[in-house]
């Protein structure tokens, strides 16, 4: 099934088998509840990432961004294709996550349509942790990622195993601690004219 939101998503789901959503459509809208808060949360991270935080408008032929719902198991991406962006949604992720997990790969598709998706890894990964942790502020789910990134002193900043390059969100934490969180947006413009 597919439903069109504001111009900006297209959620494609399914309300069977093992990569059905739940059926569950608790206001009557006809659109089912899961995909009413994904939607509301996409939203809120549009607002802002884009909004607040002055990051480039998603526009022309990226819209709208493609959101695919899955048994993924457990694990979300977000793909940069020619002129089309997919994001990649388990088919029941728990409420409390919800929100950092549409932020980090929303922020993707920012990275990926208006800066430079060449970038190293470390840097596109870190910023997204500290991106779903400026717009969902209480969550704090990058805390569980910074051990991976400190118990491994010895790993090169490259490195992106175990986690290691989700940890490095302490680098744009820090950053926008001392110099604001404009400052990061700041650095992705400069990524966007130097590439790599």
């Amino acid at each position: 099934m597919t439903w069109k939101a504001s111009g900006r998503f297209v959620f494609r789901y399914t309300l069977e088998g093992e990569y059905a959503i739940s059926s569950a459509d608790n206001n009557q809208n006809g659109v089912p509840d899961y995909i009413d808060d994904l939607y509301g949360r996409f939203n809120f991270s549009w607002q802002q990432e884009i909004g607040e935080y002055k990051y480039k408008e998603i526009s022309g032929g990226y819209l709208p961004l493609q959101v695919y719902l899955y048994n993924t198991g457990g694990s979300v991406k977000t793909e940069f294709l020619i002129n089309v962006v997919r994001i990649h949604l388990d088919n029941d992720i728990p409420i409390q996550l919800r929100g950092v997990f549409v932020a980090h790969e929303f922020f993707h598709a920012v990275q990926f349509t208006g800066y430079d998706p060449g970038e190293a890894e470390w840097w596109i990964e870190g910023t997204a942790v500290w991106m779903e942790d400026e717009v969902y502020d209480d969550v704090n789910n990058y805390v569980g990622y910074i051990h991976h990134f400190t118990d491994c002193p010895e790993w090169s900043l490259d490195n992106s195993n175990s986690d290691h390059e989700y940890g490095a969100v302490i680098f744009p934490k820090l950053i926008s601690e001392r110099r604001g969180v404009g400052q990061i947006r700041v650095i992705w413009q400069g990524c966007g004219v130097q590439t790599g």
